[in-house]
């Protein structure tokens, strides 16, 4: 697996700036650096990402992380060698569970992300009452680089949920999504 980590100037979404070296330069590992998923969920478990930075003093991170609970976009590429037998048809089969992705402060200027209709954001406005949402987003880019000679033929993405979960799903591709049980999508 291979790690990137980005930050952004200010608030600035559209001002990425990748900090991959920088962190590996005050002695991130990949863990540490995926760790921004970890404290999103409050892992008291982890070491004090934070701290780390501070003492490391690179002026890069120490200027653009200003906060205690600022977190950085990640980009996780995972590579697998393998070798296949010549003239042969071969068939790749994997699974995994992905990052996955979340926020807070989940409110109405979000909704064309994440496709929710009315419905959708009334349960969530239910839901969240006078606190503040905080939210999960997984995306999959369904093409694949110049390493295969084919395209994806077929993609099977299940998602479970729990009970109290609201989920909403977009999908702009072939095929259809298929509702199945109470609570997951196909």
């Amino acid at each position: 697996m291979h790690v990137r980590a980005f930050l952004y100037k200010g608030h600035d979404e559209q001002s990425e700036l990748d900090v991959t070296v920088a962190f590996r330069q005050c002695g991130f590992s990949d863990k540490e650096i995926l760790s921004a998923y970890h404290h999103v969920n409050y892992d008291e478990s982890l070491p004090n990402i934070y701290a780390k930075i501070r003492a490391c003093k690179h002026p890069t991170l120490y200027r653009l992380i200003t906060e205690q609970d600022t977190h950085w976009k990640l980009q996780a590429i995972y590579e697998w060698t393998q070798t296949f037998k010549a003239n042969t048809v071969t068939r790749i089969n994997h699974s995994y569970r992905p990052m996955v992705d979340g926020g807070v402060f989940f409110d109405e200027s979000l909704d064309s992300n994440f496709c929710l209709d009315k419905a959708t954001r009334q349960n969530l406005d239910k839901k969240a009452g006078t606190h503040p949402l905080s939210y999960s987003a997984l995306g999959y880019v369904l093409t694949t680089g110049a390493n295969w000679a084919k395209p994806i033929e077929r993609f099977k993405l299940t998602a479970e949920r729990d009970g109290d979960e609201i989920v909403s799903f977009c999908w702009a591709g072939r095929g259809k999504v298929k509702k199945w049980g109470r609570a997951n999508l196909k």
